[in-house]
């Protein structure tokens, strides 16, 4: 009953039917007068507190109606509810419907926000459940300083890597109000080891391009910060793969024409041998993809791969797309690959990337792709550095689902499989710099 008539009132106000309601002396079930001194107003910073304690016995006065002009000569309204109160609901009851003690206090409070640093005029009124009320009288309350406040919030924030070791930002703000201590946007880039670089933006515009000094994955703080130097700061769900460079993905067979490939396992019977990793065909789940052999003394634990280009590449990424699987999931997908290059001139190999970790990226359930329910993205893997080269040494180990492997014996762990190998190499018409 409480919540119930609480929401009648408050859908009466929203439609805005208290402005004109009936303020006659005589009417029946009309609420007690109160000595509104007697209601706490406490000042916050930009703000102010409003404390009542309800007469329990007052059946008719439902709830206690704020109203004032504020700063920006807009009407604000607020209630207060006695329903509230452990004096007129004693016990509530708990989500199996037990009734419990209600330990919400004698008071009920309303906080009133968005104020600024000056005197306001609160004026009162009684309503009872008729919506019908009687005046209480006016008091007045300064809020302490509103600038004390957190700057406001931005949401709805993207940030897209490009080339160049450019980040565009894209974000939403609330709208700006005269008592909002929002001074300006930041974002916050960090890289690890102390290296931490901040772009600030003025409020309003809500889209901006970053070159940073720094490239490779960060995590990203973003936020607003007022003029003395309180933050609301909120951390970007993912990392951020900065990109230095700009490049060109060598991914279809027209490509990857003359580029050659072996490997140390290898299933030649099902026509799954180490060239289905470049023939530029991704395929699907039953075919078009690298198997590792299936014989005992062909599995390994780490699979290796020798990939030749017909020329040398300025290489700056890889790209990598798991086997299309609609059937036991994750079986046989990889976790993870490194990445070697012999560069121009050089007899031994450089390691670019120690560890990288593949995912099942696209394979939520329902996903449309080429190949339909199932479907797993290419995963792209940027570099720090470009490297001159003719040959990459790929190698790929540990299944995805390993954790669900447990008991299974170790073959069956090292039965892998991936569908596509290509490279990203600079883009000769951009400038990185």
């Amino acid at each position: 009953m409480k919540k119930y008539i609480y929401n009648i009132v408050i859908a009466l106000y929203s439609l805005g039917v208290l402005s004109v309601s009936c303020s006659d002396d005589d009417f029946s079930n009309k609420p007690k007068t109160i000595d509104i001194n007697h209601i706490i107003l406490t000042p916050i910073n930009g703000g102010c507190e409003v404390e009542w304690t309800p007469d329990p016995e007052d059946n008719n006065f439902a709830f206690l109606h704020i109203e004032f002009t504020d700063h920006d000569n807009k009407k604000r309204s607020y209630n207060v509810s006695r329903y509230g109160s452990e004096l007129v609901i004693p016990f509530l009851k708990d989500e199996n419907g037990n009734p419990i003690l209600n330990e919400n206090g004698e008071s009920v409070k309303v906080i009133i926000k968005d104020l600024i640093n000056q005197e306001y005029t609160l004026h009162f009124y009684a309503y009872n459940n008729d919506n019908k009320h009687i005046d209480l009288g006016s008091r007045t309350i300064t809020p302490k300083d509103y600038k004390q406040c957190d700057p406001d919030s931005i949401f709805s924030v993207k940030l897209t890597p490009k080339g160049g070791n450019k980040v565009i930002a894209e974000w939403k703000e609330p709208q700006i109000k005269s008592s909002s201590t929002s001074e300006k946007v930041f974002f916050r880039f960090n890289f690890g080891n102390e290296l931490v670089e901040t772009k600030t933006v003025a409020l309003g515009v809500r889209h901006a391009e970053f070159i940073l000094e720094n490239s490779g994955k960060c995590t990203v703080e973003y936020g607003t910060y007022s003029s003395i130097g309180k933050e609301w700061v909120k951390t970007a769900k993912d990392p951020l793969s900065v990109v230095k460079f700009y490049s060109i993905p060598l991914w279809t067979a027209q490509d990857k024409e003359g580029w050659g490939i072996t490997c140390n396992s290898e299933y030649l019977e099902g026509n799954q041998g180490a060239d289905k990793l470049i023939d530029g065909n991704v395929g699907d789940h039953g075919s078009g993809f690298w198997s590792c052999g299936w014989n005992s003394s062909n599995f390994q634990d780490k699979y290796e791969f020798i990939i030749t280009l017909p020329e040398v590449q300025d290489i700056v990424g890889v790209i990598l797309q798991q086997r299309q699987t609609k059937v036991n999931g994750w079986w046989r997908l990889a976790k993870h690959f490194s990445i070697e290059v012999k560069e121009e001139g050089q007899s031994e190999y450089t390691t670019v990337i120690e560890e990288g970790t593949l995912t099942d990226e696209g394979s939520e359930p329902g996903t449309d792709g080429p190949v339909g329910t199932g479907y797993l993205a290419m995963q792209n893997f940027d570099f720090t550095d470009l490297y001159q080269t003719k040959e990459i040494r790929l190698k790929i180990w540990e299944p995805l689902n390993l954790n669900q492997l447990e008991g299974q014996d170790d073959n069956t762990k090292r039965n892998l499989c991936m569908a596509e190998f290509g490279i990203l190499i600079k883009d000769p018409a951009k400038n990185d710099e």
